[in-house]
């Protein structure tokens, strides 16, 4: 068992562990590229932006292109019939006159304003406003559904610019200056766009952690099981060899010295004989019933009318002829004729009783055995003062096989079948039972049939 589970082991660890670096590796690749994008966005709506305030600063001014050579811009430029060399010429003339030239715009195109923003740049023709351009660059923005706050710079070409943390810088140059826009927020509004991925990532994780989880609880309670059965095998071979050689022993002296002939020893050897065969007996029934039970054959029967305070006073009888054993009665119910199965409810009262006075110790035990109810339901107390069940073994007591540890205490035997009975007994008649239990103080086993 212990090899299985360790290589159970050494499959599930590692790869949960790689489908989690996975997980993170796609993450980061996802906000990477969310960066990329989010980059080239603010790049594209820059040059568009700056495209737009160049050619915004064109109208009526006048240019100097030369000595006694200047050239008059129009917001009417026909840039239909307009290319670079055309430009040039109208820019430069090869024949100088002193005369304006005027050029007229309509509805220039996108990559018209570029190519005109681009050559126009490298002349004197415009002065860029940072006003104008930063206005532009928000627009754009705002078209892209960006709305970070950002910093506009406009500076001369070759200056390092240090973005400061946390932000991102986007950069614009052309042959006399630098255009920067630094932004803060985005690694805010990027985990936000990738939300989805990583509310997925994260149940994923959730979902990978609870089937571990899951399997280790399985495989604990499967090696629990294993142990609590090997008890078992180990405790029912004891109570099994212990009757077994006293039955050999009474009967080898009454066959081998003359233990026939002394009738108060017969009598004795023969009573101690039906002792061991009634507890062997017993412990048959016990794990023949369980059996059963986990069968669904339940062997009830059909519920009976009785009286409840006679069926109380044949329990208790049974352990009032103990040394030492006190057992109280208390009944608070209104009518002590009810509808149950008195067989399966002796079996499940006496269980309890057992178990009450096994692990009560001293020579005095004071057993209370209470019996209450409401409108629907019957409560069946029983109270010992005895060691008591600390509370991590209480939620297992009724476990198949289970028996709570009592360190280099021996005097108690059982094999785990009886509280495990008694439960299944209970289940089958439709009630429920409860333990509340201290250490060093006892214990009260409670059980709640319906009333029918």
């Amino acid at each position: 068992m212990d090899f299985i589970i360790k290589r159970i082991w050494y499959i599930t660890i590692p790869t949960a562990m790689a489908v989690l670096v996975f997980q993170l590796y796609w993450l980061r690749i996802t906000y990477v590229n969310q960066q990329v994008s989010f980059e080239q966005l603010a790049t594209d709506a820059l040059q568009k932006a700056y495209d737009q305030a160049v050619i915004n600063s064109l109208p009526g001014k006048v240019v100097t292109l030369g000595e006694k050579r200047s050239v008059k811009l129009s917001a009417k430029l026909d840039l239909e019939n307009l290319d670079a060399e055309s430009l040039q010429k109208l820019i430069m003339p090869s024949n100088p006159t002193n005369q304006d030239t005027v050029f007229t715009v309509k509805e220039p195109t996108e990559s018209m304003n570029s190519f005109l923003s681009e050559v126009l740049s490298m002349s004197s023709f415009s002065q860029l406003n940072p006003a104008v351009l930063n206005k532009s660059y928000r627009e754009e923005l705002k078209i892209r559904k960006i709305t970070l706050p950002f910093r506009l710079s406009v500076l001369k070409k070759g200056t390092k610019i240090n973005p400061r943390s946390g932000t991102i810088l986007v950069q614009l140059k052309n042959n006399k200056q630098l255009v920067a826009a630094e932004f803060s927020g985005v690694s805010k509004l990027l985990l936000i766009k990738i939300l989805w991925p990583i509310v997925l990532s994260f149940l994923l994780v959730v979902l990978i952690t609870g089937c571990i989880a899951l399997l280790a609880r399985i495989i604990y309670r499967q090696k629990k099981l294993e142990n609590m059965k090997n008890d078992f095998i180990s405790n029912i071979s004891h109570e099994l060899k212990t009757p077994l050689a006293i039955l050999s022993t009474t009967n080898d002296v009454l066959l081998n010295f003359d233990g026939l002939k002394d009738q108060e020893k017969t009598e004795r050897y023969l009573r101690l004989s039906k002792d061991e065969l009634y507890k062997l007996q017993g412990l048959i029934d016990g794990i023949l019933s369980l059996s059963k039970m986990d069968h669904g054959d339940h062997g009830l029967g059909k519920p009976e009318m009785i009286y409840l305070h006679d069926l109380l006073k044949v329990v208790a009888s049974r352990f009032m002829e103990l040394k030492g054993v006190t057992i109280e009665l208390d009944l608070q119910v209104n009518n002590y004729l009810v509808n149950t199965w008195p067989e399966a409810l002796k079996t499940v009262l006496s269980n309890l009783l057992d178990n009450a006075i096994k692990y009560t110790p001293g020579n005095d035990k004071l057993i209370r055995l209470a019996v209450t109810q409401d409108s629907k339901h019957y409560f069946f107390s029983i109270t010992d003062f005895g060691i008591g069940i600390s509370e991590e073994h209480q939620a297992y007591v009724f476990d198949k096989f289970y028996r709570v540890p009592q360190g280099n205490i021996h005097e108690v035997k059982g094999y785990g079948l009886g509280l495990s009975h008694v439960k299944s007994l209970i289940e089958k008649m439709g009630g429920e039972i409860s333990v509340v239990s201290q250490l060093k103080k006892g214990s009260v086993f409670t059980v709640q049939l319906n009333k029918k």
